[in-house]
């Protein structure tokens, strides 16, 4: 058996399958933001891109009073990762992120200039 961040998981000798053991009853944003991290390290080719990565949706998902979606030029919605974890958690009712969600992606630029997926981090909701 062995553990990553606090889920303990088991690895069959023979197909060397893992499988959850532990459901966790309830989980923290730091707790969120430190699992997406730590995909960060395992990959972040594959997180950039689902983190890019938006879906189609309709109005009754674009009018949830949680989930974030974007509006494209033409009125079309969709949605991705970081708008379904924020709607998960919901919004700040009121400071300077109010309506914000509480994940934010954060990115720096490659070589090429482009936007490349950096680490997760909790929007902090005050004023500084």
């Amino acid at each position: 058996m062995e553990k990553i961040d606090s889920i303990e998981l088991y690895r069959s000798k023979e197909t060397h399958d893992r499988r959850i053991i532990v459901i966790k009853k309830s989980i923290t944003p730091q707790e969120v933001v430190d699992f997406l991290n730590s995909l960060m390290d395992v990959d972040p080719v594959a997180m950039h891109k689902l983190v890019f990565s938006h879906k189609k949706c309709n109005d009754d998902l674009a009018d949830h009073p949680t989930v974030q979606v974007e509006e494209s030029a033409t009125g079309q919605c969709s949605v991705g990762l970081m708008g379904i974890l924020n709607g998960l958690f919901g919004v700040y009712d009121d400071g300077p992120y109010k309506n914000h969600g509480i994940f934010q992606a954060l990115f720096d630029r490659n070589q090429d200039n482009k936007p490349r997926l950096k680490e997760f981090r909790i929007l902090e909701n005050k004023d500084d």
